[in-house]
């Protein structure tokens, strides 16, 4: 079935794709794209974009020691994002990727409920569409990497056993080409990273293919100074490296209290090495100003390798100093014995940044210092996608989240919130804005991280969160006398706003600044609203849906309620009192 894009509005908006079947949007899919996806299939593992050889021009080689969102020169970085935008948007000339659209639409769930549909705009789905091919492309073409590496070991044997000039000048060849393999796939990935706004499956994706890859430049480093080793016949030497084949992105961690995540290690060696033994890995704690004066500052450092798998996991590790606000890293090392009687020390490169607080107050500001780092890398200004990206991903890890499948992603429309609110919609946002709106979404997210029961009520839509007092206006207009939706309240970072349907016909729609003191320690959130009678009815969303339905409070809150009850508080000034 062929669809005739002769017949399409001259605007298509969101309307107009919410209602188009699932196998009739297909259909377009495969209509929009050039035959075979043409020039953007991997070719002799080599992945282009259409229309640009913009991949090969000017970009800073991507270091071990970057984080996952480095920066290209601004002139490079211009060209990159607009050729793979240009890709995805080529049949959409009216598109573009920074304003998805925030509607709420109504939808008849019953005939005696009203409830709304809160969507993105409909270029979204074509954008993750091409995303998802995208990286599932250099995904096969890092599957490819890893067996020519395989092959280069094996060749490599050989050479140690009978080296000849010719081959040793072949393999380095190989070995110096695979390299400049890894660097570009490095940088296809950066180049989806700040064009479009990654759904969490891809996010997750990407930072482990760029994990591996960088795991597998390692390797090659590691042959080639076996390479020249052999080329040189010199005297025993032991070529092996320490590889951080897993680790959590950068957090914040309390003060002697385990890790959530693990550490995986493996141990790698070259062909002329066989190794005899080499007991435990160590962790070690690296710092640029060590200033502790503890004996042990790490707790559960040491775990024993597994000589088949050659790997060793370290779990519940616990850093026992407080770091002040500084970045620290981890380290891995071991002994290595050979059975030549060769021996060495080898130490893998640092984790990614950890920062040791000792209290809760401490949280937002030390992962705003991570988020930064992350996301710029030390670069002035980035790509909005770029930051957006870095935000979510640190969100997830925060709210304790599964990065494959959250409970409650981000969506499109709450990041389009964001950046018009935020970032007044800019194609490249600065470090200082940032950390400005880091202010704002970081005690978000600590009330979402450490408050009881607003994290659950949170994945199950009970709080819609991010969306302005207007959306709220719009979307409670109507509604029976009590329907109340709870968000975050724009002006007062951290605290909760409740919008409610009144029986005032001058404000039909009032809002409530939740106050620190109205919940705490004594009372939660869902202890308020039930004792406040003004609210009756919740507007629930659907986080997979986007729908809005409004349910009995009692019937969606009651197994949050204690079993005490307290009266309320006086409001403060621009709030109406309950």
């Amino acid at each position: 079935m062929d669809v005739d894009f002769n017949s399409l509005p001259s605007e298509v908006t969101a309307e107009f794709w919410k209602d188009i079947p699932d196998d009739v949007l297909e259909e377009v899919y495969r209509q929009l794209e050039p035959d075979g996806m043409g020039g953007s299939m991997i070719d002799g593992d080599e992945f282009q974009f259409e229309q640009s050889g913009a991949l090969d021009q000017g970009y800073q080689a991507y270091t071990s020691s970057s984080s996952f969102n480095r920066t290209p020169t601004m002139d490079d970085e211009d060209d990159l994002a607009s050729d793979v935008n240009d890709h995805l948007h080529q049949q959409h000339p009216h598109m573009h990727h920074h304003h998805h659209q925030q509607m709420l639409h109504m939808h008849h769930h019953s005939p005696n409920v009203r409830s709304y549909m809160f969507t993105g705009g409909a270029q979204t789905r074509i954008e993750v569409q091409q995303s998802k091919e995208f990286l599932q492309q250099i995904m096969q073409s890092e599957t490819t990497l890893q067996q020519q590496i395989e092959k280069l070991r094996q060749v490599q044997h050989q050479l140690a056993i009978n080296p000849m000039k010719d081959a040793i000048n072949a393999q380095k060849s190989q070995l110096d080409n695979l390299t400049q393999q890894i660097e570009h796939l490095l940088q296809q990935i950066r180049a989806i990273n700040t064009t479009v706004i990654l759904e969490t499956s891809e996010l997750n994706t990407s930072r482990t293919v760029i994990q591996s890859l960088i795991i597998q430049r390692q390797i090659i480093d590691v042959y080639k100074k076996e390479l020249n080793y052999i080329a040189t016949n010199a005297g025993p030497q032991v070529f092996g490296a320490v590889l951080i084949v897993d680790q959590p992105i950068p957090q914040v961690l309390f003060k002697s209290k385990a890790m959530e995540d693990n550490f995986t290690i493996k141990l790698f060696t070259s062909t002329t090495i066989e190794p005899q033994s080499c007991g435990k890995v160590h962790a070690s704690l690296v710092a640029e100003d060590k200033t502790w004066k503890a004996d042990r500052p790490l707790e559960n450092d040491e775990s024993q390798l597994d000589m088949f798998t050659r790997k060793a996991i370290f779990n519940h590790v616990k850093i026992n100093i407080s770091t002040r606000m500084a970045m620290v890293h981890l380290k891995f090392g071991l002994t290595l014995a050979t059975t030549s009687g060769a021996s060495s020390n080898i130490e893998s490169t640092p984790s990614l940044p950890i920062i040791v607080i000792t209290n809760e107050s401490q949280w937002c500001e030390a992962e705003g210092k991570l988020l930064i780092l992350d996301a710029f890398s030390g670069e002035a200004e980035i790509p909005w996608p770029q930051l957006a990206n870095a935000i979510h991903h640190h969100f997830l890890k925060a709210t304790r989240q599964d990065l494959c499948r959250p409970s409650r992603a981000i969506s499109f429309a709450e990041f389009d919130f964001i950046h018009k609110k935020f970032f007044g919609a800019l194609d490249y946002v600065s470090s200082p804005l940032a950390s400005k709106f880091w202010f704002w979404f970081g005690q978000v997210t600590q009330t979402l991280r450490f408050k009881r029961h607003v994290n659950a009520m949170w994945y199950t839509g009970l709080i819609f969160g991010l969306i302005t007092k207007e959306e709220c206006n719009r979307a409670l207009l109507g509604q029976d006398l009590g329907t109340f939706m709870i968000r975050f309240s724009e002006n007062h970072p951290g605290l909760f706003a409740v919008a409610y349907v009144d029986d005032d016909p001058e404000e039909p729609v009032k809002h409530y600044l939740i106050r620190s003191d109205d919940i705490g320690s004594q009372k939660t959130l869902p202890d308020f609203l039930r004792e406040k009678s003004q609210f009756r009815f919740l507007f629930q969303l659907d986080p997979l849906t986007g729908i809005l339905s409004p349910f009995a409070k009692d019937a969606v809150l009651g197994s949050f309620y204690s079993k005490t009850k307290r009266s309320g508080d006086a409001n403060p000034t621009g709030y109406v009192t309950l």
